[in-house]
């Protein structure tokens, strides 16, 4: 078998062979892996979503897929419950490495002081502000183009 890379300069992911080829893995779940590994930091997938993604495969098959990755420590969720509201809250770690096999385990995410207010206010307090603000007098955006008289006065 050839096998034909294309140089990539930007919109790549670089990815061990040990993930690619984990045989303990199905080939589902080395794909929904090598995806996630792809997004960004706090990128938002969960298993709605990829079902959604991909609906050949189904929400049970996404499931049964990350449900491999977390047997084997790739995909870890940890829930917490917030001690003042009761929320609950689900934080997932995806890592190329089996987590537990060398690889630090991610740290909780730390919780911030609480804030007076009900939820979904800005720290103002003010619920809807109607019109957005407007630039100081004499500025422009820098992306607006000149009046017509500017240009000509400039010149």
């Amino acid at each position: 078998m050839r096998i034909h890379h294309t140089p990539r300069r930007r919109a790549f992911t670089v990815l061990g062979n040990d993930v690619l080829r984990d045989r303990r893995l199905s080939f589902t779940a080395r794909g929904i892996l090598c995806y996630l590994l792809s997004l960004p930091d706090g990128a938002h997938e969960d298993a709605r979503t990829l079902a959604d993604k991909n609906p050949g495969l189904g929400r049970r098959g996404v499931a049964k897929a990350l449900d491999e990755l977390v047997a084997l420590g790739y995909y870890v969720r940890r829930t917490t419950r917030d001690e003042h509201t009761g929320q609950v809250r689900t934080d997932t770690s995806v890592s190329d490495t089996p987590l537990g096999q060398g690889a630090p385990v991610p740290a909780p995410p730390g919780a911030g002081e609480p804030v007076a207010g009900k939820a979904g206010r800005s720290p103002q307090g003010v619920e809807n502000p109607g019109e957005e603000p407007s630039l100081p007098e004499g500025s422009r955006a820098p992306s607006s183009p000149p009046a017509p008289g500017e240009a000509d006065a400039a010149a």
